[in-house]
């Protein structure tokens, strides 16, 4: 119902009858009877006007005592760099999240990058959902834990790790924390404007209340003197239905550059949210103890033993968690680096302990029964690759000259830039121009020159201080002909399911600083480390290199750091 003041003024309307004389006649007059006069009704008190601030109290009270509602929190930074300005410009990134309250039931759906409220830094690089419901903590994966890597719902019992057992600030805590810090008396009336298909009353407060909000929300500005701020609520049938923050700072004298941010909330469902807890949930393997075990021999991990269907690939070398053995120690229930829980046999691994120690498991246990199913057959598993069939002739190792040739090169047309990959003796080096800083999309096809192979980048989550990136390589419709392009084939064929890379310099949304990469890949049967260096440039040009060879490493680096000399003018 919407708060409308209405002021009634009655008026008394007067009907004043006169007699009017007529023809004189003989003798008295006929007498007139009088019409009583009509009694006079004092008009009504008028209904005094709640002022703004008595409204916008009572409607934050209401709100802040639904026991049921849907509230979604956004947070937008905006970082414009003015022309002519110097220095890097990273795309800032969005933060949401969505959280439904059902009594003591709650569902929390997050994504974006980086926020940070007071007691609580979120760092979500990929969505996450959670439900706390009778207790228990559910939470969709994949999930950065041991052998929680399906997308199916994880039940992380009553004591969950670290990350998972925080919920964001609800949106009672959020208008209680506002309501607190803000003078209400500063908002005027605004007008209307629709919400949920009904006009809602709209209030408005400038710059003052619009940083103290702010501050209260724990996302206090470096300037205290924006170039203009404000802040709105807007009011539909007696509960606050959406409030927005807008700041746009003064432009920097050092960067040149105006960061500006917008947060919005928004409530729905108001009594009516309903959290039903996961019909079906799994327990993931990581609550319970587990040791290692070694890879000597790749080989497939399956959903359970002897004859389950597959659900990861163990590479030779690899270190596996170890959790239990069947009653005659033929296979081992493990987890691989890529989070995937099964079942590998003894044949293909190395115990280097006591093996009476570990639990028996014959796939009965509650440990087994909670690892998921498998959620799609191996070869159509997103990454997985179809290794070809080795070709009969020998493979013969190519020269560098014959590397060099542009027949050989992958071209890598990125969104935002290109740069060339080439192989030698199952070695990668690589070259990326990526414009617009390490935030650029880089969901785009990569093709080949000549007679090479196409390529797809797919996948790529970046954030602060790490991104991941996963590669898949497959055959170009032309089968290659020749000794020469067998090695290629045969060596880019089987590159890499997944590249994973974790920055030891730190990237924030308005300073950069990056010295190297640290980078774990998997190439075919064997895990391969790698360093990647980033020379950051004018104009939001990068330049990485990458090699699996120290000793490559460093004669590229010296090429390319005279190509960065001759190119590009480094800081």
């Amino acid at each position: 119902m919407h708060i409308i003041s209405r002021v009634v003024i009655l008026g008394m309307i007067s009907v004043l009858l006169t007699a009017c004389g007529g023809v004189v006649q003989s003798g008295p007059p006929e007498p007139t009877a009088t019409e009583a006069p009509t009694a006079t009704m004092p008009p009504p008190t008028p209904t005094a006007t709640p002022d703004p601030a008595t409204i916008l109290s009572r409607a934050i009270a209401a709100t802040e005592a639904l026991d049921s509602y849907r509230m979604r929190f956004s947070l937008q930074p905006f970082v414009r760099k003015l022309p002519g300005a110097n220095g890097h410009l990273l795309d800032a990134q969005p933060f949401e999240y969505i959280l439904v309250h059902d009594g003591a039931k709650i569902h929390l759906i997050g994504d974006g990058d980086l926020l940070h409220i007071p007691g609580v830094t979120w760092k979500w690089m990929t969505p996450i959902e959670l439900i706390h419901a009778d207790g228990v903590i559910y939470a969709h994966g994949p999930l950065p834990l041991p052998g929680a890597a399906d997308q199916v719902w994880y039940s992380l019992g009553d004591d969950p790790p670290e990350g998972f057992t925080i919920v964001p600030p609800d949106g009672a805590e959020l208008l209680r924390r506002m309501t607190d810090a803000i003078d209400l008396e500063a908002f005027i009336a605004n007008g209307q404007e629709g919400g949920d298909g009904e006009p809602c009353d709209v209030y408005r407060a400038e710059t003052a209340a619009a940083l103290a909000a702010l501050h209260a929300l724990g996302i206090p500005l470096a300037d205290p003197t924006p170039g203009s701020a404000a802040i709105q609520f807007s009011l539909c049938d007696g509960y606050v239905y959406q409030m927005v923050i807008a700041s746009s700072r003064q432009p920097s004298d050092i960067s040149g550059v105006r960061p500006d941010i917008q947060i919005n909330l928004v409530f729905a469902n108001y009594g009516q949210a309903r959290i039903t807890p996961p019909a079906q949930s799994f327990t993931p393997p990581y609550l319970h103890e587990a040791s290692t075990i070694a890879v000597w021999h790749g080989g497939n991990v399956r959903a359970t033993p002897v004859s389950g269907e597959p659900r990861d690939q163990a590479h030779a070398g690899e270190q596996l968690l170890l959790y239990a053995r069947t009653a005659d120690n033929g296979w081992y229930l493990v987890v691989t680096p890529r989070g995937r829980a099964g079942w590998i046999s003894a044949t293909l691994v190395t115990l280097d302990q006591d093996q009476a120690a570990i639990p028996v498991d014959n796939g009965l246990s509650t440990l087994a029964q909670g690892l998921p199913p498998v959620p799609y057959p191996t070869a159509e598993r997103a990454g997985a690759i179809v290794p070809p069939t080795p070709p009969a002739a020998p493979l013969v190792t190519p020269s560098a000259q014959e590397f060099r040739s542009g027949r050989f090169q992958i071209t890598v047309p990125l969104s935002y830039g290109g740069g060339i990959i080439a192989t030698e003796k199952a070695q990668m080096v690589a070259e990326m121009r990526a414009l617009g800083g390490p935030f650029a999309d880089s969901a785009e096809q990569l093709k080949a020159i000549g007679d090479g192979l196409a390529m797809f980048l797919y996948d790529r989550t970046l954030g602060a201080n790490n991104f991941v990136t996963n590669i898949v390589v497959i055959r170009d419709p032309q089968p290659l002909s020749g000794t020469l392009d067998q090695y290629i084939d045969q060596n880019l064929s089987a590159l890499p399911a997944t590249v994973k890379i974790r920055s030891r310099g730190t990237i924030t949304p308005y300073d950069t600083q990056v010295g190297s990469i640290e980078t774990e890949l998997a190439i075919g049967d064997r895990s391969v480390y790698q360093w990647m260096l980033i020379y950051p440039s004018h104009e939001d040009v990068w330049i990485v290199t990458l090699s699996t060879d120290l000793t490559e490493f460093n004669t590229r680096i010296d090429e390319l750091r005279e190509i960065v000399d001759s190119v590009f003018v480094a800081y």
